[in-house]
């Protein structure tokens, strides 16, 4: 549904599908944030970046290892016991 201040829908969808195969709204969105930045004062372009701490792997720590883990029987719901598939 569309308002109905829009062409039918055909229409709206060909300039749609048109504007997409042209990259189109990117480059519409990557001119208006250098406008944007321009208006408040800064560089058309960001100078540097941010990463937080979920962006960067943290370098691999030597493991030692001790014993080794055992699983229990009790440690699950079923057994091993447990006939498979027991309807």
């Amino acid at each position: 549904m569309l308002p109905n201040d829009f062409p039918p829908w055909q229409t709206v969808s060909w300039w749609f599908r048109r504007f997409v195969r042209r990259f189109m709204f990117q480059t519409i969105h990557d001119v208006a944030l250098m406008l944007d930045r321009e208006r408040v004062g800064r560089a058309a372009s960001p100078t540097g970046g941010v990463i937080d701490s979920q962006s960067v792997k943290a370098p691999e720590a030597k493991q030692e290892v001790t014993t080794r883990a055992r699983r229990s029987s009790g440690a699950s719901a079923t057994s091993r016991w447990t006939p498979m598939g027991g309807f």
